[in-house]
């Protein structure tokens, strides 16, 4: 019998053996999907959104397209209108959770 367990080789160690000896907790493994998510739906279409900024469509340079947004006075407006939207309604949305956290 001795002969045929040497034969095999030693046990093979479980999954919670093996990644505890190379410093990852089974619990972390949990976060898998999790930051997959964030990455495919967050960071993805941010980074390819960036990349798209730097690519102009007249062929006039890198930063020609931010150069035609903050020199065009109907463009510039578009951020003041967005923030005079966006602070108000992020202002009353943490007035109205800070309490019932």
């Amino acid at each position: 019998m001795a002969a045929t367990v040497a034969a095999r080789g030693a046990p093979k160690a479980s999954l919670k053996h093996r990644l505890a000896e190379r410093g990852i907790d089974r619990l972390l493994l949990l976060l898998v999907p999790g930051v997959l998510a964030l990455v495919l739906l967050f960071v993805y279409p941010f980074l390819y959104g960036l990349r798209l900024s730097f690519q102009p469509q007249q062929g006039s340079g890198v930063f020609a397209n931010y150069r035609t947004f903050f020199t065009d006075s109907y463009l510039r407006d578009t951020i003041w209108i967005t923030f005079k939207l966006a602070l108000p309604a992020a202002l009353i949305n943490v007035l109205a959770s800070v309490p019932i956290a």
